[in-house]
């Protein structure tokens, strides 16, 4: 991971290696405008590097899913 934290760029090409990744670009535009993003790309590395980091990134991401259920209509917007 620490050669990817000094070339991000191959570590986007590593990420559009993956076909089940490319679609899901393919259909979110939003998704490949995040990847142009150093921000991002640096919490990503961290994350997948980091096992603290990738708990607390699970963590939020289970509430900010249990808030979206919470919304009137929610459960079918995951479903």
């Amino acid at each position: 991971m620490a050669g990817f934290k000094d070339h991000p760029e191959l570590f986007i090409q590593f990420l559009k290696a993956d076909p089940g990744f490319r679609n899901v670009l393919e259909k979110n535009p939003r998704m490949e405008e995040m990847l142009n993003d150093p921000t991002t790309i640096d919490y990503l590395i961290d994350m997948m590097s980091n096992p603290d980091s990738m708990r607390d990134a699970l963590r939020q991401t289970d509430e900010a899913l249990n808030h979206v259920g919470d919304i009137p209509g929610g459960e079918q917007m995951l479903e």
